[in-house]
C-alpha cells in the first residue's frame, strides 16, 4: 500500500517542484529582457500571473489529496489494518510533503499578490494619465478662448479711446428733471442768441 500511494504522490510533488522552478527561472529571465514601458517595470507579467493562479489551484488539489491520505492512515490504524509505527512513518512523509506544498502555495500567492498589485498600479497610472490628458486639453482650449477674449477687449478699448459725446441716461427722477431743465435752459439761450442776431 505504501508504494502505491507514494509513487503517484511523489510524481505529483516532483511535477509541482518542476513547475515552481520553471516559474522562477522564467520570471528572472523575463525581468532581464523586459524594457521599461512608460516607466512602469513589472516583475510579474500577465502570463506568469495566470500560470501562478493555475498552479495554486493544482497545489490546493494536491493538498487535499495529501490531507485525505493522512486521514485514511488514521482510519486504517483505528480499523487495525496498520500499526501505530507504520501510521507514524507514513504520516511523517505526508506531513513533510504537506509542508512543501504549503511553502510552494505561499510563494505562488506572493507572486499573484505582486502581479495583481502591479496590474492595479498600471491601471491606476493609465487612468490618471488619461484624466491628466483630458484636463490638459480643456486647459489649452480655455487658454485659447482667454487669449481671444483679451484681443477683443483690446480692440474695444481702442474704440473707446476715441472721444464721443454720449448723453448719459438719467438714473433717477431728480436727474431726469435736471436734464429737462438743462435742455430748456439751453434752448432758451439759443433762442436769445437768435433774437440778438436779428
Amino acid at each position: 500500500m505504501e508504494e502505491m500511494i507514494a509513487d503517484p504522490l511523489s510524481m505529483l510533488i516532483g511535477g509541482g517542484v518542476g513547475v515552481v522552478a520553471g516559474l522562477l527561472v522564467s520570471r528572472f529571465y523575463k525581468r532581464a529582457e523586459r524594457s521599461e514601458g512608460k516607466g512602469i517595470e513589472r516583475t510579474v507579467d500577465d502570463y506568469e500571473l495566470n500560470r501562478s493562479k493555475r498552479e495554486i489551484r493544482a497545489l490546493m488539489l494536491e493538498k487535499e489529496v495529501l490531507s485525505s491520505a493522512l486521514m485514511k492512515l488514521y482510519e486504517a490504524e483505528s480499523e487495525g489494518r496498520i500499526g501505530r509505527e507504520d501510521r507514524e512513518r507514513l504520516s511523517r512523509k505526508y506531513r513533510e510533503k504537506l509542508k512543501e506544498v504549503d511553502g510552494r502555495i505561499n510563494s505562488l500567492q506572493l507572486v499573484v499578490e505582486v502581479g495583481e498589485l502591479e496590474r492595479l498600479k498600471k491601471e491606476l497610472i493609465d487612468l490618471f494619465e488619461g484624466k491628466l490628458a483630458e484636463i490638459e486639453k480643456r486647459l489649452e482650449e480655455a487658454r485659447k478662448r482667454m487669449k481671444l477674449e483679451e484681443k477683443i477687449e483690446v480692440k474695444e478699448e481702442k474704440k473707446e479711446e476715441k472721444p464721443k459725446r454720449v448723453e448719459r441716461k438719467p438714473k433717477s427722477e431728480a436727474e431726469e428733471k435736471v436734464m429737462e431743465l438743462r435742455k430748456e435752459v439751453l434752448d432758451a439761450l439759443k433762442e436769445l442768441e437768435r433774437i440778438d442776431v436779428d
